[in-house]
């Protein structure tokens, strides 16, 4: 599989790396976990992402996750999406990506996701649920997450 070549991890991390360095200082930068299910076969999910938000009501939402079960799949996304109640405690969220997504036993499969969601701030994180669609040359899933932000 493509992240299994020589060096293809280490590209990965240095990419997001030098992403990071790009960002502003004081930007304010979220990190979170979630896990859930994917349908079709049901299996189950669990990433970690981290929350950018830019220009003021957008979030760049760039995570990574794991498919377990009957077809296991690793997936890294870069996701963006607009937030319709930036400034509250709670928010709504609307939102759409790219999938870079590695199932068991094949190549790399590039894609699309969409996303919809829905948090409310709580004292010091953030309880959410998402749904999410991912369209992939080889594949659609579907999944339900239900994660923490910190």
């Amino acid at each position: 599989p493509f992240l299994l070549q020589p060096g293809c991890m280490r590209r990965l991390l240095l990419a997001f790396g030098f992403l990071l360095l790009a960002l502003p200082a004081r930007a304010e930068i979220d990190w979170g976990v979630r896990a859930g299910i994917v349908t079709d076969p049901t299996d189950a999910v669990i990433g970690a992402e981290l929350v950018l938000p830019f220009a003021r009501v957008f979030t760049f939402n760039p995570n990574v996750e794991q498919t377990f079960g009957e077809r296991d799949m690793f997936a890294l996304n870069a996701d963006v999406h607009y937030d319709f109640y930036a400034e509250n405690r709670s928010n709504a969220w609307i939102g759409a990506g790219v999938a870079l997504a590695v199932p068991e036993g094949s190549d790399l499969d590039p894609g699309v996701n969409l996303l919809a969601g829905f948090g409310r701030r709580q004292a010091g994180y953030f309880p959410y649920g998402q749904a999410k669609v991912m369209v992939l040359d080889s594949d659609t899933r579907a999944s339900f997450v239900f994660g923490v932000r910190f």
